[in-house]
């Protein structure tokens, strides 16, 4: 071997060295676990591994994590919050907080976390979280978002007083979004605040203008989607009667229409699903049972969709097809409830503005 072949390979191997340093690195070690996470969406045993890893981690080289890992910690309190690791997503959120106490995001998260997983031990912090959002430079990150948070904390604790600060702050954040309707961010938490407060007349006008000005197909459907899943949320029929003829546009017209709308056809299921319950409530029985067959064939794989229909195979008197439904396996009869009455021209009254067939 001639000198220069030498000095090649002592190159190569300082090379590798350099690169296995790196991969034992715990910065690389985080990476690692964060990608892992990521495609591991939606497995359980997975994600609870990288998560418990990923705190192993930290708690070991806590000198070397700084204020900058706290989006990557953040992020894998929510893989584990998805999965329902209730106990690793609550010291992820913490650790995230803890590497870096003034992360806005982070602290909305974790907010949104102690809410929907109802962990009244933690109501107080919530509420500190909250409070420290409405300051300094926190003021305008996501703040329908914060407002939407606020409103569901108050439901949870029965501090309904703050109601009248809330609906003033909802009224200036509505105003500002329709003089530029283009956030798709700021609407659908907007729809949300909306459903929240149970302001339906706002939420069509806000919906519409949204559509009105939308750029694309995928605009349009947001608006309509979003409007309806809010309006079948109500407790009043008029408002379900306009959800289903939106949902009967969508499935009837605007999907066949738009096959390049990526979002909406991948939400046919969901879109589906919805409408189901709604026609079921409203004892459109075999339509309801159609409309499920399809969603479940789609998606035979989602939890929401297999136990609700599986109720209604069981009130059709398919037990059989049922266990089958539970159990995520294709399904190939369409067993349905027989009619009670007919499907009409429209759901809602002719005094509403169907706006959306002919904007």
């Amino acid at each position: 071997i001639n000198k220069d072949d030498k000095e090649h390979d002592i190159n190569k191997d300082d090379k590798a060295r350099k690169v296995s340093e790196e991969e034992e690195s715990p910065d690389r070690q985080l990476t690692r676990l964060s990608i892992y996470a990521q495609a591991a969406r939606g497995n359980r045993e997975k994600i609870k591994s990288f998560t418990s890893q990923t705190l192993e981690l930290i708690d070991q080289h806590r000198e070397f994590f700084d204020a900058s890992y706290a989006p990557r910690v953040g992020n894998m309190a929510i893989y584990a919050e998805q999965v329902g690791e209730i106990k690793l997503a609550d010291r992820l959120y913490k650790l995230a907080l803890e590497l870096d106490p003034e992360h806005s995001n982070n602290m909305q998260n974790y907010v949104d976390f102690i809410i929907n997983a109802r962990l009244q031990d933690h109501y107080d912090m919530a509420e500190q979280l909250l409070n420290k959002l409405k300051e300094g430079i926190h003021v305008q990150h996501r703040p329908e978002n914060r407002l939407l948070l606020r409103i569901r904390l108050a439901r949870l604790t029965g501090k309904t007083e703050q109601m009248d600060v809330v609906n003033q702050e909802l009224e200036e954040r509505t105003s500002a979004f329709l003089k530029e309707p283009t956030s798709r961010q700021q609407f659908s938490t907007l729809i949300s605040l909306m459903k929240e407060v149970t302001d339906f007349d706002n939420a069509r006008k806000t919906a519409k203008s949204y559509y009105e000005h939308a750029s694309d197909d995928t605009i349009k459907y947001v608006a309509m989607r979003r409007l309806a899943d809010a309006l079948a949320a109500s407790s009043e029929s008029k408002d379900e009667a306009e959800a289903m003829d939106i949902y009967r546009f969508l499935l009837d017209r605007f999907l066949p229409d738009h096959p390049s709308c990526e979002e909406a056809q991948n939400d046919l299921p969901d879109i589906q699903h919805n409408y189901a319950i709604l026609l079921y409530q409203y004892d459109y029985d075999d339509a309801a049972g159609r409309l499920w067959f399809e969603a479940y064939k789609h998606s035979p794989s989602d939890r929401n969709i297999q136990r609700v229909y599986s109720e209604y195979l069981t009130r059709a008197g398919r037990a059989d097809l049922a266990v089958l439904v539970l159990d995520g396996k294709p399904v190939e009869e369409k067993a349905l409830i027989p009619a009670q009455k007919r499907l009409p021209a429209r759901f809602s009254d002719t005094d509403v503005s169907l706006w959306w067939e002919t904007a």
